[in-house]
């Protein structure tokens, strides 16, 4: 993250006690420059030390505090920086606030606080008092919330159908988009015998390759049309295109798989959720 420079005038006067922390902070900035970032954080938290509220220091801090994994002292640092920016006697940054709300939010995100990380980028995205719409904290966010939160808000309404806690942070952490799983109620259907399995448009025997083969195609078309929300995606893809993604579904999903999805009559949505690797293959594949 960038490091935060302000007009010091505003913060410190041309006192020897000042002039202790200006001299902390320029050192911090120097380590910091040089990616002594412990050095840096010790000179911060001195200037700090000296005054309480150096909006300056904390936000470089938190901002150090969050590469090096310290997450929590991190958010409290970027807390701080916020209280006291609305507090200023001074003049009230807006951009300073939206930068601290959204890097809240992100360290909120790598510690699967979701929930939390949305309702901080959503402070920012509402903040309507922003004199610079374009701000790149603002753009961020509004960027996470339609993608993340919007996962997130999908994975929550999505408890009622009995995913399991590690299959829905595997859909968030691989940012699967649940969006083309759902049904028109906003549901996914996980029970068996919902599908619509090969066998019911054409009867044959696995054990006959060709007849196989055709399953193996069937259920690719479907799965790849369902990933991507439009069959127009599939009828478009190249006969070689087509022939990669046959070949990828045939060696990482064999005879036994096919007849699981058979036999039970899975949903797409079901093999999907079943088999995230495929989901997210599927998802990236162009």
């Amino acid at each position: 993250m960038k490091k935060m420079f302000f007009v010091f005038i505003l913060f410190f006067s041309y006192t020897a006690y000042s002039q202790t922390v200006f001299e902390y902070y320029n050192r911090a900035l120097e380590k910091q420059e040089n990616e002594d970032y412990y050095g840096a954080i010790s000179d911060y938290t001195k200037a700090i030390e000296l005054m309480p509220d150096n909006i300056p220091a904390l936000y470089n801090r938190a901002s150090l505090r969050s590469k090096l994994g310290d997450n929590y002292k991190a958010i409290s640092d970027y807390t701080k920086v916020i209280e006291l920016n609305f507090k200023s006697e001074f003049h009230f940054d807006e951009t300073l606030t939206a930068k601290a709300y959204y890097n809240i939010g992100v360290i909120k995100e790598n510690i699967n606080d979701l929930r939390g990380a949305c309702s901080d980028w959503k402070k920012v995205a509402v903040m309507t008092l922003f004199r610079d719409n374009s701000t790149d904290a603002i753009q961020l966010a509004k960027k996470k919330i339609n993608n993340q939160c919007h996962t997130y808000l999908w994975v929550n309404k999505l408890r009622s159908n009995q995913l399991t806690k590690k299959q829905i942070y595997e859909i968030i952490k691989r940012n699967l988009s649940v969006n083309s799983l759902v049904n028109e109620k906003g549901n996914i259907d996980l029970n068996d015998g919902d599908g619509f399995p090969y066998k019911s448009f054409k009867s044959g025997n696995y054990e006959d390759n060709k007849y196989l083969l055709e399953v193996y195609i069937y259920y690719l078309s479907k799965l790849y049309t369902g990933v991507k929300g439009s069959a127009t995606y599939y009828t478009y893809l190249s006969d070689e295109k087509k022939k990669e993604l046959l070949m990828y579904l045939i060696d990482n999903y064999g005879k036994s798989s096919i007849l699981l999805w058979e036999s039970k009559e899975w949903t797409y949505s079901k093999i999907l959720i079943e088999n995230m690797d495929l989901w997210e293959f599927l998802m990236n594949y162009h």
